[in-house]
């Protein structure tokens, strides 16, 4: 278990990209980490990674702390490739093919799923879906406990993006059956509704600030979407006080809330009862109502 106690970060010119960060990152698990741009998501996969210090806070692995330098053993981290553009692919995977824990099995399966040429070439030349896929390939073959994606998914189309997801629920699969050894996987993503069905857990942020850490599953089930005449939400609202609204729009005579269902006991049927439309909040529905209106 990666437990993370109040993590802090600032910049020069005192900027604040971390503030207080706490979390957990569970034993086999897939955890998301959604949030705006500039919520200090990459800041703390930097952290996690041990390219950048840290400043404030701790970072404990099974109970033991850990120094940026334990970091960047324990971590591999796979992204657009942006930063090793003018790094050889044949170079990386040679660094790569170094850590301990690398799986040469799992590499050369990616190799041919995603139909991967290794060269000479610098990673800054081949096509940025390419730079992505072989970033992350190399990422999932690490065999690193923690293993962190950062947007590797932004670039690729959609058949290459589901191909990868599918690949990280195979190897989390496997993991989880005792076929390779314990690891954890944390995504940063803005594609937020191709979460839901990837991810075991979910952290959202938003101005370095953690808003939530739920299960997928609770975030799932936390909002309700109702839809229906201003009168009929206005009479809702009216005969139910303790409901706690998290965004609403108006589109002419018709209404649209999303209420928060920790703070009530409603249920779509007595949402109905008012005349009221009830569904569900998408994972992307939820995110986008707490973010802007504190959780």
């Amino acid at each position: 278990m990666i437990h993370i106690e109040s993590l802090s970060h600032t910049y020069a010119r005192k900027t604040h990209a971390l503030r207080e960060i706490t979390c957990t990152l569970s034993p086999n698990s897939v955890t998301g980490l959604i949030g705006p741009n500039g919520c200090g998501k990459s800041t703390l996969m930097e952290v996690l990674t041990g390219f950048l210090p840290i400043q404030e806070g701790r970072i404990t692995y099974n109970g033991q702390e850990l120094t940026s330098a334990d970091l960047t053993a324990l971590t591999a981290l796979g992204n657009s490739g942006r930063e090793f553009t003018l790094a050889h692919m044949k170079d990386l995977l040679g660094y790569a093919r170094c850590r301990p824990t690398w799986n040469e099995k799992l590499f050369t399966h990616y190799l041919k799923r995603f139909d991967i040429t290794v060269s000479r070439k610098a990673l800054g030349k081949v096509s940025s879906g390419q730079s992505a896929i072989f970033s992350g390939a190399l990422a999932l073959a690490s065999g690193a406990p923690l293993t962190l994606l950062d947007e590797v998914q932004a670039t690729l189309d959609v058949p290459h993006r589901y191909a990868f997801y599918e690949e990280i629920m195979q190897l989390n699969a496997d993991i989880i059956e005792g076929k390779h050894p314990e690891r954890k996987f944390l995504i940063s993503s803005h594609m937020v509704s191709e979460l839901e069905n990837l991810t075991n857990n979910i952290i959202i942020m938003r101005n370095g600030h953690i808003l939530t850490e739920e299960s997928t599953e609770d975030l799932q089930h936390r909002a309700l979407v109702l839809t229906g005449s201003i009168q009929a939400v206005t009479a809702l609202l009216t005969h139910h006080p303790d409901i706690r609204v998290l965004s609403e729009r108006t589109l002419g005579p018709t209404q649209e809330i999303t209420i928060d269902l920790r703070t009530c006991d409603l249920t779509p049927v007595i949402a109905e009862s008012f005349g009221l439309l009830a569904r569900y909040a998408s994972l992307q529905d939820t995110f986008l109502s707490l973010i802007h209106k504190d959780a």
